[in-house]
């Protein structure tokens, strides 16, 4: 038996088996393979059966580690639950995938933007206050940067109005007074001064005349409005001429 060389052999005179040992310092120290198991058996350690292991701690020892490190699933499939006992969690981002995110657990809320929807993928808008969406500006077809014209908006069909209220009044004086008694509108009434040029401006006010439109002998004006009785008239001097039509 060598005391420098690796390994030891058992009974060297008559053959026996060799000890597997590595020489540190002139000592023999054995190698060993481990295996675990129940009493009466053995389980060598391999990558698909690896060593149990457990973590105990002792936080009143000096010599224990109270924190753990966690490891997540990275197949995007497995749950991992992460339990916060006391302090902080920073999170910088967090992705979603294969799950849903309960948004009870979210404080200060969570703001998102759709990059892409699927062709066959539907999408509707619903407000608080019903189904309803009003779009108070313009509507643009086209890259979100700027002004590109890339196509039209179609509609296919929209309320007519249900009736009209034509007339004309061929002397209106000077005197601020109603153009026609009450006639509800859906969409407005267009006044036209229908004087030739020797014929005075018209003055179109709405309600008790704080502002007028000036309408000169041939001009005309659209108002939105839903009654026509809110529109009162008068000439610069008399005779004016006017006629309308509202729906």
């Amino acid at each position: 038996m060598s005391d420098v060389l690796d390994h030891v052999q058992l009974n060297p005179g008559s053959g026996g088996a060799t000890i597997a040992t590595d020489v540190v310092g002139g000592a023999h120290y054995q190698i060993v393979k481990i295996a675990h198991g129940d009493d009466g058996t053995a389980t060598d350690v391999t990558r698909t059966v690896p060593l149990p292991v457990s973590i105990e701690q002792n936080i009143a020892n000096d010599y224990a580690n109270p924190y753990l490190a966690v490891a997540g699933s990275t197949n995007g499939v497995t749950p991992v639950s992460v339990t916060v006992e006391s302090g902080t969690l920073s999170v910088d981002a967090i992705g979603v995938s294969g799950g849903t995110l309960n948004v009870g657990y979210i404080v200060d809320g969570v703001s998102a933007d759709i990059r892409s929807i699927a062709s066959d993928v539907n999408v509707g808008v619903r407000t608080l206050g019903g189904n309803t969406v009003r779009v108070t500006d313009g509507v643009i077809l086209g890259s979100p940067d700027d002004d590109t014209y890339i196509g039209e908006v179609d509609i296919r069909n929209t309320t007519l109005p249900s009736s009209l209220t034509i007339g004309e009044t061929l002397n209106v004086g000077t005197t601020l007074s109603l153009l026609v008694a009450n006639y509800p509108l859906q969409s407005g009434v267009r006044v036209k001064n229908v004087g030739d040029s020797n014929d005075p401006t018209l003055y179109i006010a709405n309600g008790d005349g704080d502002g007028f439109y000036h309408l000169a002998p041939g001009e005309n004006i659209f108002l939105e409005i839903n009654n026509i009785n809110l529109i009162k008239v008068k000439a610069s001097a008399a005779v004016g001429k006017v006629s309308w039509i509202g729906s």
